[in-house]
């Protein structure tokens, strides 16, 4: 039983309360990025000796929590685990608001982690509505009290008759290959996000 001043208690209720996780073996995400933290202990996930290397992780693969910290806390967060009927008749954007959350309390999502999130769809029996897709760079400060600087390309955005999970991957990998958006995100150091708005 996990008391409520437990020391590694930090919060993660308001982010992390009801996600599904799943158990996985860790892989960088880059060259530079070559590490991760239990979002509980801290302890590190990583290929190198002395860390762990197995651990759960939500669906896009952002936030880890070590195998002793997820039993700990599992019960206390409502956390599920990744199984068959985890996307049964929702539709993307159904799981996009749970799993990831709302950038801003819109429907604005980071890319890479819609990337990894959509990856894990593909098979699944979901509801498919209409919606349009559209790139939006986002430049945060950190430690920061200035409001973000948020950018609308609106001329590229796309819209799709179907959004199964393999034609929105699809999509919006597209996007994230345009070059003006490239040269755009690089030169103002910015991170390409995706507009989901629901057509029907």
């Amino acid at each position: 039983m996990v008391s409520e001043d437990d020391w590694r208690i930090r919060r993660q209720g308001d982010y992390l309360k009801g996600k599904t996780f799943y158990f996985h073996e860790f892989a960088q995400w880059s060259d530079t990025w070559d590490h991760e933290h239990c979002e509980f202990c801290w302890r590190s996930f990583s290929d190198q000796d002395g860390d762990e290397h197995n651990g759960y992780s939500t669906l896009d693969d952002f936030t880890w929590v070590c195998p002793q910290c997820f039993n700990d806390f599992k019960d206390v967060y409502s956390f599920n685990l990744l199984s068959e009927s985890t996307f049964s008749g929702k539709t993307v954007l159904d799981v996009l608001r749970k799993e990831i959350g709302q950038f801003q309390n819109e429907d604005l999502y980071r890319y890479e982690r819609m990337i990894n999130l959509l990856k894990k769809m593909l098979e699944a029996d979901m509801n498919s509505r209409p919606m349009s897709l559209t790139p939006v760079l986002i430049q945060t400060l950190p430690m920061s009290d200035e409001e973000p600087i948020i950018e609308m390309h609106d001329q590229l955005a796309i819209r799709l008759e179907s959004g199964e999970p393999n034609k929105v991957l699809q999509t919006i990998t597209e996007l994230s290959k345009n070059d003006s958006l490239i040269s755009e995100a690089n030169d103002k150091q910015m991170m390409l996000y995706i507009k989901i708005a629901d057509e029907m």
